[in-house]
């Protein structure tokens, strides 16, 4: 996603393709690999925009399982490889009640 020019009509069609509280879940290189895209801050505003509530925000990194050189563990360890991102989708707002005097 994070080499998708313009996200706008991405998550625009993502907002009215999913239900009220409906889950959006998805990932991409920690910007500060990238460097030249998005920044998270910009992520999370282009969520809010288009009707979500972030729910949850998770900087990958890998664990000594999955890499066995310590020194290439180092890096990774230290700059997040993915950033990943979670979003419900808010309910329409209720329409305001109006209290009738007895």
């Amino acid at each position: 996603m994070h080499w998708v020019e313009d996200l706008e009509p991405v998550f625009a069609r993502l907002a009215r393709a999913l239900r009220p509280h409906g889950r959006l879940v998805f990932s991409v290189e920690h910007p500060a690999l990238t460097g030249y895209q998005r920044t998270i801050e910009q992520y999370f505003q282009l969520l809010r925009r288009h009707g979500f509530d972030v729910g949850d925000l998770r900087e990958a990194t890998p664990c000594a399982e999955h890499i066995s050189d310590a020194a290439e563990l180092r890096r990774p360890q230290r700059v997040p490889v993915m950033l990943l991102l979670a979003a419900g989708k808010a309910s329409p707002a209720s329409p305001p009640q109006i209290s009738r005097k007895p």
